[in-house]
């Protein structure tokens, strides 16, 4: 193609297929050609297998919060970028440097982002629900799906149901149609009596970016006999399963003293494969119940399994970990793999585990940091939040997938 002049039309796909979103954005407008290149969906997908198989470096979405003027009690909601860079020199990659890009949120979504920022209200200026593909479901008042690399937002039509609880809200890829999923559950619906107390099932909302609406889905297995299962906080989508942390409540109570003492059966993992569009749940490690002494359980996945990681409730210090791997999906069998605590930091709060061996970490000082788990090194970042505690932060990759219509296969 003359377009690409002394390269190849083949060689020249490989050049673009490995460039910046920023940088392709801006080709686009050269020429029409190369806009209809960019666009194409089969162009889109290669750019994205090339993201999603880059060594080379790690992005981390960090939602902080840091005091601009110290005559004011004003604080600034900011979103940065963290690239982390690695050496890639025999089988250890370790992190050679980290860039930091704060990003601007869409305008056009309302966001406050200077304010002082008091309790409740901090809490819900803005939750990173998730990642995939380069894409981040975010919400404020209104559910979004974001692509900070190409500048592109979409805002979600309302839930036919009440509004979801934004920590269950999930997100992910739906490969047997194609389509981006967000799944919205409600509330607990309570039947309050003179005599007992009732627990509804809980209901659930997919929305489909294909078609831009929600509908209802079966939840039939989240009920027992006696029990439901209720889907509290999201953690992750990992090859076509969504999983959550969550209760298994009793349904009926003859009185609220009842309730307060028998209403949680047991804490566990409820998942979703949308292949059967069926839920079901799997419990935690045998060990961590009777008492629960892990707090902050999360599922991630480690070492491309399936994990779980939780701070030490009892632990000689504050900054006790341990992580247990699933060996078997069907019947939810775990393995210790880890114990460490973090010791001489004075960490608040585990942002995010990623590259295996390093967990990002914002400290009691404000200062945010990398925690190598194999060396035990730290690498601290040239930022800080001023309320670690709500801060967050999501691994997440540079794509030009839309969030019009969503990466598709022609």
């Amino acid at each position: 193609m003359t377009e690409f002049g002394r390269f190849s039309e083949e060689m020249a796909l490989q050049i673009l297929s490995r460039m910046p979103p920023k940088s392709l954005m801006r080709f686009k407008s050269v020429r029409k050609s190369w806009y209809t290149l960019i666009n194409n969906p089969n162009f889109v997908a290669m750019h994205l297998y090339n993201s999603m198989h880059n060594e080379h470096s790690t992005c981390l979405l960090c939602k902080r919060f840091v005091i601009r003027d110290i005559n004011s009690n004003d604080v600034e909601l900011v979103s940065s970028l963290i690239t982390f860079f690695n050496d890639n020199d025999g089988d250890d990659k370790c992190i050679t440097h980290s860039v930091v890009e704060d990003i601007d949120l869409p305008l056009s979504i309302g966001v406050i982002t200077r304010d002082e920022f008091k309790e409740p209200k901090i809490r819900a200026v803005l939750y990173l629900v998730g990642h995939c593909d380069g894409i981040i479901c975010v919400v404020h008042d209104d559910i979004l799906l974001w692509n900070p690399a190409i500048k592109q937002f979409k805002i979600l039509p309302q839930p036919r149901l009440i509004n979801g609880m934004v920590n269950s809200i999930g997100f992910g890829y739906d490969a047997k149609s194609k389509d981006y999923k967000v799944f919205s559950i409600p509330p607990r619906d309570e039947n309050l009596t003179s005599e007992r107390e009732f627990i509804y099932p809980p209901q659930v909302e997919v929305y489909s970016l294909s078609t831009d609406s929600w509908r209802e889905i079966n939840t039939d297995h989240l009920e027992t006999e006696t029990t439901n299962l209720y889907p509290e906080y999201f953690q992750m989508y990992f090859r076509g399963i969504w999983y959550w942390t969550g209760s298994e409540l009793q349904k009926e109570f003859m009185s609220v003293y009842d309730r307060e003492d028998e209403e949680c059966v047991r804490q566990l993992i409820v998942v979703f494969d949308m292949n059967d569009e069926v839920f079901e749940d799997i419990l935690f490690p045998y060990s961590l119940y009777n008492p629960m002494i892990y707090l902050d359980m999360r599922v991630l996945v480690w070492n491309d399994s399936v994990a779980l990681f939780g701070q030490h409730r009892f632990g000689s210090a504050e900054d006790a970990f341990g992580l247990w791997v699933m060996d078997d999906f069907v019947k939810g069998s775990w393995t210790k793999h880890l114990a460490l605590e973090v010791r001489s930091v004075g960490s608040r709060m585990v942002l995010e585990i990623w590259k295996s061996d390093e967990i990002l970490l914002a400290a009691n000082d404000n200062r945010i940091f990398s925690y190598n788990i194999r060396t035990k090194g730290i690498k601290y970042l040239p930022i800080e939040s001023t309320y670690p505690t709500f801060s967050a932060a999501i691994l997440c990759i540079n794509s030009i997938v839309p969030v019009i219509h969503g990466r598709q296969q022609a």
